[in-house]
């Protein structure tokens, strides 16, 4: 029986040992990456319109808050409960905004890095075919975490994979 798994052992061993097996570091290429630069300049363009839009929503809050601070003793009740209801409707209109244009900035951002990481996912296809890589582990700390990254078994392709990408 100890033989057997001896025997086992090894010819896994010899199979594994025969493979050549790449890793790659996403990072170091998204942080050269004219496309990852673009994309987080339009996000803060965006974010700083958001940014101004709520800006002056506060301002029209701020100032509707402070003419019926001044001015609400003075109203009859069915102008007050107007203005009341103005304010409140301001707040809710303030809050849905500020919500949905959360959601759509993260959906937008993430739509943006899917793009990204399907044009390196490609040239780490083709990279690794040209390589004749059996695997190709990602070893910045990303999810897949590598499960090594030293040994002769082991080939860095991150600077062919930014060649590909024209980096």
């Amino acid at each position: 029986m100890k033989k057997l798994f001896l025997i086992y052992l090894f010819t896994i061993t010899s199979v594994i040992a025969q493979q050549k097996i790449g890793h790659v570091h996403v990072q170091k290429i998204m942080d050269v990456m004219p496309d990852v630069i673009t994309a987080m300049e339009e996000l803060t363009a965006d974010q700083t319109t958001v940014e101004a839009t709520l800006t002056s929503l506060y301002e029209e809050y701020q100032n509707k808050m402070n003419e019926f601070q001044q001015s609400g003793e003075s109203m009859n009740d069915v102008i007050r409960q107007n203005k009341i209801k103005e304010i409140q409707d301001l707040e809710l209109t303030i809050q849905q905004y500020q919500q949905e244009e959360q959601i759509r900035l993260q959906q937008k951002e993430q739509e943006m890095l899917q793009i990204i990481y399907e044009k390196i996912q490609s040239a780490v296809n083709e990279v690794a075919k040209e390589t004749g890589c059996a695997y190709v582990l990602q070893s910045d700390g990303a999810v897949p975490t590598v499960l090594f990254d030293s040994g002769p078994n082991s080939y860095d392709i991150t600077d062919l994979v930014k060649k590909k990408l024209n980096l």
